[in-house]
């Protein structure tokens, strides 16, 4: 079904509407993309006024890439499950949503970017240590918000949620709040994780519980000792007072006025060249560095004879160089960054492109890798000097100021700190911060960064690499590893971790 989704000609035009939070592609109708910038503006403010966040927006807008079917969107994550209607990832090289714009199986599409951008919301604005199943209730909870005439309907029963509890077997509580392996989530895990959201919020009372609760977990205590304490329920009470609380089936949330002032925001809309069309998606694929080395080179030879068509275009001319750089072809990336720097010199992404190519072949080339990283440097920091706020930048900055036998300067601390603030999801980077800080004897600040991340429910490696890191912390063992080395594996996430799947 999803393969036939959205028959629309393949060469429709893509627009691009960049708004004060987002940079969103659509290549479906112009009024329909601002429409869905100008809710998703909304949906900030609600998540702010109910979070009681002050802190301005991020300069690191969020990319959202709106597609007609399946087929579009594995041409940006070619791995993604054939069942699922969007996904969110954040890695080193890029940080993206994509969604299908079509209601597929009585799922909006927009219930999918809102559950993501809770997420992302949550860790920009909002970060400290959040269980599992606090991270995934929240934003079940806050992505069903329902965009009426006057108001915002939040919190509402989602039905398939709701359907499966009441017609498939419960984990107990205590599995979903306390489970004996953090990345082991069992059967229902979403809809309790949902339920138990909803009942805390249902109520003033409540929602004064929750805080109470979170706070005291994150101040280590155990779950039920904390549940005990701020509420007077152990798992078994609260386990009960669940179930209660969905047989009532009264989940209809709670309505708040819709906000015209954030629905105004300020949203630009210009129609993609032909060139930027044809490269979209490969270049988002590219940029998230969903292939390894072997895809890439496929991908390279179709790549080349698409991009002679637009050999003065810019845009062609750097996803080119992208994939040179992914299938290893280094010499080759040289001579295309070459014409990139004639047609782009002021383009964040052309000194980027230069220092990754640099950083990828020291790292395929060990015995020249000093010497290739020193050169990557230098073009990272140009980046930096076009776009401070552009964190693969930082990024390859910090790597490259890296080494394993010294500790690392107050500067290359603080661009990693300062690319960790920017793109607070990414584990890389988060792990490399960590490291640096505790190389520093900064080892609080460097505990802070580790707690989220060593209870993530999505993370692959880097919560087990922060859990480790965590007990060697705190049992006095070694934690001086070496810096820019670290890899999560976790480039694409398998595209199904951070997913809203069709129903």
């Amino acid at each position: 079904m999803l393969g036939t989704l959205g028959a629309t000609s393949a060469h429709a035009d893509w627009h691009r509407a960049e708004s004060p939070l987002f940079i969103a592609y659509s290549d479906g109708k112009e009024d329909e993309l601002k429409q869905f910038v100008s809710e998703l503006h909304e949906y900030d403010a609600l998540l702010r006024l109910l979070t009681g966040t002050t802190t301005s927006a991020s300069p690191n807008k969020l990319p959202i890439y709106l597609v007609r079917n399946a087929n579009q969107l594995r041409e940006i994550s070619p791995r993604a499950q054939r069942d699922i209607a969007g996904f969110y990832n954040s890695t080193p090289t890029g940080t993206l949503t994509v969604s299908l714009r079509q209601e597929v199986g009585g799922l909006p599409a927009r219930s999918i970017l809102l559950h993501e951008y809770a997420h992302h919301f949550m860790l920009h604005y909002h970060p400290a240590f959040y269980p599992a199943w606090y991270v995934e209730g929240f934003a079940e909870y806050f992505g069903a918000t329902e965009f009426r005439d006057d108001v915002l309907n939040v919190g509402a029963g989602t039905p398939g949620r709701a359907w499966s509890l009441l017609n498939r077997p419960w984990a107990p509580i205590d599995m979903i709040i306390d489970p004996p392996n953090p990345r082991d989530v069992p059967p229902q895990f979403y809809e309790e994780s949902w339920l138990t959201v909803s009942y805390f919020m249902s109520s003033p009372q409540g929602r004064a519980q929750l805080a109470t609760f979170l706070a005291r977990l994150a101040q280590g205590e155990k779950p039920e000792a904390a549940l005990i304490a701020a509420t007077g329920m152990s798992f078994e009470t609260l386990d009960s007072a669940l179930r209660a609380y969905l047989k009532k089936g009264e989940l209809p949330g709670f309505r708040v006025a819709r906000d015209r002032k954030a629905a105004g925001a300020d949203i630009k809309i210009e129609t993609l060249s032909a060139a930027q069309g044809a490269f979209l998606l490969t270049n988002a694929r590219l940029s998230m560095n969903y292939d390894d080395q072997e895809s890439a080179t496929k991908l390279l030879t179709d790549l080349r004879r698409r991009a002679a068509k637009y050999a003065g275009d810019a845009f062609a001319v750097r996803t080119l160089a992208m994939a040179e750089v992914r299938a290893g072809d280094f010499d080759a990336a040289e001579a295309t960054l070459a014409k990139l720097e004639a047609l782009a010199p002021q383009d964040v992404n052309t000194p980027y492109l230069q220092a990754l190519r640099l950083i990828e072949d020291g790292r395929a080339q060990p015995g020249r890798r000093d010497e290739l990283w020193k050169q990557a440097r230098a073009y990272a920091a140009r980046a930096f000097r076009l776009d401070q706020d552009h964190y693969p930048s930082l990024y390859l900055y910090s790597l490259a100021a890296l080494s394993d036998g010294q500790a690392p300067t107050e500067n290359t601390v603080n661009a990693l700190l300062r690319a960790y603030e920017l793109a607070p999801l990414v584990e890389e980077i988060r792990l490399e911060a960590v490291t640096a800080l505790l190389r520093t004897g900064k080892t609080d600040p460097a505990k802070q960064l580790l707690l989220p991340l060593a209870y993530a429910p999505h993370s692959k490696g880097g919560a087990e690499f922060a859990r480790d890191l965590l007990n060697r912390v705190n049992t006095g063992g070694t934690v001086a590893q070496p810096l820019g080395n670290y890899d999560c594996d976790c480039a694409e996430a398998d595209a199904a971790a951070k997913t809203g799947k069709t129903r």
